[in-house]
């Protein structure tokens, strides 16, 4: 599965009608073909979808071109140790979800969403240095019932 729709499940997009692109292989035109189709009313395109580690570049930088000035979101979703390979000026101009995916995160939810915290950093000597924190409360939670590998129930598979 590399294309499919259905409704954004998680973030501050939450709800919107979505294209989840989910290979590097996906072209322009396929996406192009789905907008088209008025039937789908998508509102948000969503690169990195299920899990995907890599994204194809200038697909987003024509999708930037020619969807955002219509008003579609597009969103690319990340893993934090791959944020390097991509061009910083993209960067800014997506919505980013900079995404992990440990095992050991399960044992997060053992903790007191109003008096835990979590906390991101990187203190070395060498490279860029950032420390942000956050109450757990503050994060919001995605309900994974309807969740089946890469879709959630009721979305369509389009290739």
């Amino acid at each position: 599965m590399k294309l499919w729709i259905g409704k954004e499940r998680e973030g501050v997009y939450s709800g919107l009608k979505t294209l989840f692109i989910g290979s590097p292989d996906i072209e322009f035109y396929e996406i192009e073909d789905v907008l088209s189709d008025k039937r789908f009313k998508i509102e948000q395109l969503y690169f990195g979808a299920g899990r995907c580690s890599d994204i194809d570049q200038e697909v987003v930088r024509q999708c930037l071109n020619e969807f955002a000035p219509k008003g579609i979101i597009i969103t690319m979703e990340i893993d934090f140790r791959h944020i390097r390979d991509y061009d910083e000026k993209l960067l800014q101009q997506c919505y980013i979800i900079a995404s992990m995916n440990r095992f050991a995160f399960g044992s997060i939810k053992r903790l007191n969403r109003e008096t835990a915290q979590i906390k991101l950093q990187c203190l070395m000597d060498y490279g860029e240095k950032i420390l942000v924190m956050a109450k757990l409360s503050d994060f919001s939670e995605t309900s994974l019932e309807t969740l089946k590998g890469k879709t959630y129930q009721g979305d369509v598979v389009i290739k």
